[in-house]
């Protein structure tokens, strides 16, 4: 994958990602008003970040937005991470598959958990897939935390045939500094 030391440790199923920016200010505080508070008037503004950023050269035959347990996406009325993969569609110019997958474990909010714990909760990372599935995919989030959803998603596919998994987000937590 290169760069990142988290992902040099764990042992992910996905096979790159694709995360230009730090889940920090201003992004975090964008991104928590469109998911809790409803802002979709903040996608644009998240979109047009993603219009510049160069192209990788291998690009996906399809993207897939991670999905949301029902009961948060009737409450919400929208799921982030599919607006977002609109955006990536557009850009890209992949299609964007957005019933291919579903999530069948309807846990509680990772939000408040540590790292550790949330790659032990293995419940709320059950999925799945609803269609035939191409070879290579991107899935597409808002913010990879601990990659442990994108990981349980990328293991999923795969099962199902796929070859090869990219993670796409607009933001990915920054490293969290060594406690002395």
């Amino acid at each position: 994958m290169g760069g990142c030391d988290v992902c040099a440790k764990h042992d992910f199923a996905f096979d790159s990602v694709l995360a230009p920016f730090l889940y920090q200010k201003p992004l975090d505080s964008i991104i928590w008003q469109l998911k809790y508070q409803a802002r979709l008037y903040t996608l644009p503004a998240l979109g047009a970040l993603i219009h510049p950023l160069p192209k990788p050269s291998d690009l996906p035959q399809c993207l897939i937005p991670v999905p949301i347990a029902s009961n948060r996406l009737a409450r919400r009325g929208f799921n982030q991470a599919h607006e977002l993969a609109k955006y990536f569609a557009t850009w890209s110019g992949c299609p964007l598959e957005a019933h291919m997958l579903e999530r069948t474990a309807h846990g509680a909010s990772q939000i408040t958990r540590k790292r550790s714990a949330r790659f032990l909760r293995t419940r709320a990372y059950q999925f799945r897939v609803l269609k035939p599935l191409p070879e290579h995919i991107a899935v597409v989030d808002d913010v990879i935390t601990t990659g442990a959803t994108a990981s349980a998603i990328a293991k999923c596919l795969k099962q199902h045939g796929v070859k090869r998994v990219d993670i796409w987000a607009l933001c990915k937590t920054p490293k969290r500094p060594q406690k002395a």
